[in-house]
């Protein structure tokens, strides 16, 4: 048996020096595939993730991942569109026209971009004239993205108040797509507006079923429910379901202590009560229930201490107002209890002469005398955000609308923005003395 000769000295060193090579190969493959073959996976997949969000139309979640997928891709011009349109959405416009610029110098297509910049103004002053005209041409030709020229121009159309505009885009918009959930989620939230209860009901079912893990939909169809007879049990289904997925979701807990005020289940909404307005002391909603509680304690000066915190928040709201003419002349203040039963029925008033111009409005969306009267009442009625956007809605149609500059006038007037007052006062007609 022949003993194996040992390696050469000159073996050896080759030996070591391939091991070395490999060695360094590996470890530069570990480089390569940490910091480039890794982040590049990373970026797809935040890429991915971001598309299917936008398909169940989760913006917030979207934008989270395509601003990971820029921070590692600078260079990604379809991420940097997509955010551009997403902030859009958002109405996060400064933003969005940051990114939309940065897509435009990465040589994104120019026909998206230009679709992207009519989107934006539609959504912005509402979808008129000769923009209006062009988008509705890419609808009727079927445009490959025509579910995002819905969707912008229905925001806009509901950000300009032409609700009935907006509801034909969503009926076009659910007969393209039928599996979508946002058109029926609008319908039922516009139908709302309108106080049609029992037609937006439908929506929001109809929505559920298509996302059932959409808050939104489940806080409006407990909301909903709440105002109907006997289904206080149903509405707490509704709150619990968005509870469950976010445990402090304040409009939630809200809802959940009203359905347990109409079960009877008092010491519970208490808990929830006094919960919520230790984390935010001014909820109006929440000080009205607290006071109703108050007022089953026996403590109508503080259940009228809470009311009028809440009037602070909301003026005219109808509840705060009937709470107060009722409670007034129980503790034998004589002069409130006049004033708020003044309020309660002028906002009585107001209220039966809104209810059938908004029937009208929907008939006749384009009569301005309609629009600006019903502006005018919610501004007196202390729905100022509404009222201001009705009244708005008129002037981008009739910019030399009168009645409706002269409510605008008395509104800045009375509030000491002098500016915009003058601005209304010229359009309106009314002496300078007035001012």
């Amino acid at each position: 048996m022949t003993e194996a000769n040992p390696p050469s000295p000159s073996q050896s060193t080759d030996r070591r020096r391939w091991s070395i090579v490999a060695l360094a190969a590996m470890v530069m493959l570990g480089v390569v595939g940490y910091f480039v073959i890794y982040p590049m996976w990373l970026a797809s997949h935040h890429f991915e993730l971001a598309k299917a969000l936008l398909v169940l139309h989760d913006l917030p979640e979207a934008k989270r991942h395509l601003e990971q997928v820029i921070a590692i891709r600078s260079d990604n011009a379809e991420a940097e569109y997509l955010l551009a349109q997403t902030l859009r959405r958002l109405e996060e416009y400064r933003e969005a026209e940051v990114h939309l610029r940065k897509s435009q110098t990465l040589d994104w297509v120019p026909d998206l971009i230009e679709m992207e910049h009519r989107l934006t103004r539609a959504q912005l002053m509402g979808p008129q004239g000769e923009n209006e005209a062009k988008l509705r041409l890419w609808l009727s030709a079927n445009h490959p993205h025509d579910r995002i020229i819905l969707d912008g121009m229905v925001r806009g159309y509901r950000n300009a108040f032409f609700t009935n505009q907006a509801m034909g885009l969503t009926a076009t918009w659910i007969q393209r797509y039928p599996d979508d959930w946002l058109p029926h989620a609008w319908r039922g939230e516009m139908l709302r507006t309108f106080n049609r209860l029992e037609e937006a009901l439908p929506e929001f079912e109809k929505a559920m079923e298509l996302n059932p893990e959409e808050s939104s939909v489940q806080q409006n169809l407990g909301e909903i429910r709440l105002q109907r007879p006997l289904e206080p049990v149903r509405a707490e289904v509704h709150f619990q379901a968005v509870l469950d997925r976010r445990p402090k979701d304040l409009n939630a807990r809200m809802g959940l202590a009203q359905s347990f005020w109409y079960q009877s289940r008092i010491e519970e909404a208490r808990a929830i009560l006094d919960g919520i307005l230790a984390e935010q002391p001014r909820r109006w909603d929440a000080l009205v229930l607290r006071a109703k509680l108050d007022e089953q304690d026996g403590n109508l000066v503080v259940a009228v201490e809470r009311l009028t915190v809440a009037e602070k928040q909301r003026p005219g709201e109808y509840e705060i107002l009937y709470l107060l003419a009722r409670y007034f002349p129980k503790l034998q203040q004589n002069e409130d209890a006049i004033r708020y039963d003044r309020k309660l029925k002028q906002f009585q008033s107001d209220q039966a002469e809104l209810e059938p111009l908004s029937t009208a409005v929907l008939n006749e969306p384009t009569n301005n005398e309609v629009r600006s009267r019903i502006g005018f009442l919610l501004l007196r009625m202390g729905k100022t955000e509404q009222a201001l956007g009705w009244l708005h809605s008129v002037l981008a149609v009739d910019p030399a609308h009168v009645p409706t500059h002269r409510t605008l006038f008395e509104y800045y007037r009375d509030r000491q923005q002098m500016d915009r007052a003058e601005y209304h006062r010229q359009f309106a007609g009314i002496p300078a003395s007035a001012s």
